[in-house]
């Protein structure tokens, strides 16, 4: 009986400054182990077999699972008697390797690092060798794992997405239905009302009061907030701009860039611009309006709020929505600009129209909050909030 011909896994391996190859064999535990005693500094893996009388030693790569996946590929090919013709493949972990050099020169460091935890993580639960093994089932499996690691269906489908673009840019473009994926209720920001806000400013110092007062009247991000300098505020309004040369904590070596790259001007009522003013006259010596004790931005904005609204009683289940400030083209109701609301009395009941971090609260006010903001009151119907005078 003719002896079967086998295809060998051998790795390359440096050992005291010499190279050599070692037999890589499959234990009883079943793990692939190279047949090697000491230290030693691994290299590829090689594959040695016999076709049509011609020797072959075929480089596999570095990694162990391709190297097996190849071997296994190869012995079929012998026990078949006919060579096949090889197959372009591309390695999984090689593929996420080259996308995240292509992120981070294109979207930054922060974001590289955000899609190449995602990705490994991907390619840990997926347990395929090469990209095209990628199916819809293995995108199907690892919705299933982010739900049970009890992740919201806005983040599976996010992260689906991100993993969908970066198949898709490799070639395996995978559809899936919208029934596979979860479906997205769109939710109602939970933000601060009229009364909320002014029992924050009772109990607010002067920088806390300030803080307050400035998002009403710009309706900026938070870190659109945090990165304001002085020299943004040009009177009747505030400029959002980009801090390219910024090295905060935050930025880091990117510098501070704009949601959607587009710097704006923002108008401000003439009655926060004498607070801005008389902030101005304290304060103006600090390059950023809100810095932090080692002069840096202010990277705790939302926890300044959600506290303050703590002190004031206000029961809060996660935390106000404060961040979704916009001052943007697609504002509703252009008539009611940032920081300015209406006010009128209906059969001695005060209501309010409150335009506040991009969302309209329509209601009526408490008694004691209407005596407190009754001496406001202007002949427009506009009025402003300011820390209210102790009862």
């Amino acid at each position: 009986m003719a002896r079967r011909a086998e295809a060998v896994l051998y790795l390359l391996v440096e050992q005291g400054g010499a190279f050599k190859q070692a037999a890589v064999k499959k234990c009883q535990n079943g793990r692939w182990v190279p047949q090697v005693d000491g230290d030693y500094t691994a290299k590829d893996y090689y594959l040695r077999y016999t076709l049509n009388g011609i020797r072959k030693w075929e480089n596999v790569g570095p990694e162990l699972g391709a190297a097996i996946s190849e071997r296994v590929a190869r012995q079929t090919m012998l026990d078949n008697g006919r060579e096949q013709q090889p197959q372009t493949r591309s390695l999984l972990s090689t593929a996420i390797t080259a996308y995240i050099v292509y992120e981070r020169s294109v979207r930054g460091a922060r974001s590289a690092n955000r899609t190449r935890q995602l990705l490994e993580l991907f390619n840990w639960k997926a347990k395929k060798t090469y990209l095209e093994e990628v199916t819809q089932e293995t995108l199907k499996d690892f919705i299933l794992y982010l739900a049970a690691e009890r992740k919201s269906p806005k983040t599976i489908k996010d992260r689906i997405s991100c993993i969908k673009t970066f198949l898709r840019r490799h070639g395996n473009d995978i559809e899936m239905a919208k029934s596979d994926l979860p479906k997205v209720t769109k939710r109602i920001n939970d933000c601060y009302t009229e009364a909320e806000v002014v029992a924050m400013l009772a109990v607010a110092d002067e920088d806390e009061a300030f803080l307050i007062n400035f998002l009403i009247a710009t309706g900026m991000r938070e870190q659109e907030a945090a990165h304001t300098t002085w020299n943004d505020v040009k009177g009747t309004f505030v400029r959002v701009t980009a801090k390219p040369n910024c090295r905060c904590p935050h930025c880091k070596e990117e510098g501070f860039s704009i949601k959607d790259d587009e710097e704006r001007e923002i108008p401000i009522d003439p009655k926060f611009q004498a607070i801005f003013e008389a902030r101005r006259k304290t304060h103006g010596h600090q390059p950023l309006l809100f810095a932090n004790g080692n002069g840096h931005p202010e990277g705790h904005i939302l926890y300044t709020l959600k506290a303050l609204g703590k002190r004031a009683g206000i029961k809060c289940e996660n935390c106000k929505v404060v961040d979704a400030t916009r001052s943007r083209r697609t504002s509703g109701a252009e008539h009611l600009r940032p920081g300015l609301q209406r006010f009128h009395e209906v059969d001695g009941v005060a209501h309010v129209a409150v335009h506040l971090y991009d969302h309209f609260v329509v209601g009526v006010l408490d008694p004691v909050c209407v005596d407190k903001i009754r001496h406001a009151k202007d002949d427009g119907g506009l009025f402003v909030l300011h820390r209210a005078a102790s009862p």
